[in-house]
């Protein structure tokens, strides 16, 4: 995870789009089983920020 948040933060900075909605809303990435093994309120979202694992509305 840590290894595709890298990959996530460099294409975020590269992209004014990104760059803009980042100022407004805040990203984070989580891996799709642990979707599925977990609820996406659980802690399973990781900030583009990168800092530790939290729920969505956490971030």
């Amino acid at each position: 995870m840590d290894n595709r948040n890298s990959v996530f933060r460099a294409m975020a900075a590269h992209d004014p789009l990104v760059v803009d909605l980042a100022r407004e809303v805040p990203l984070g990435a989580v891996v799709l089983e642990d979707l599925d093994e977990r609820r996406p309120t659980s802690d399973v979202w990781v900030p583009l920020a990168n800092s530790k694992p939290r729920s969505w509305n956490e971030l």
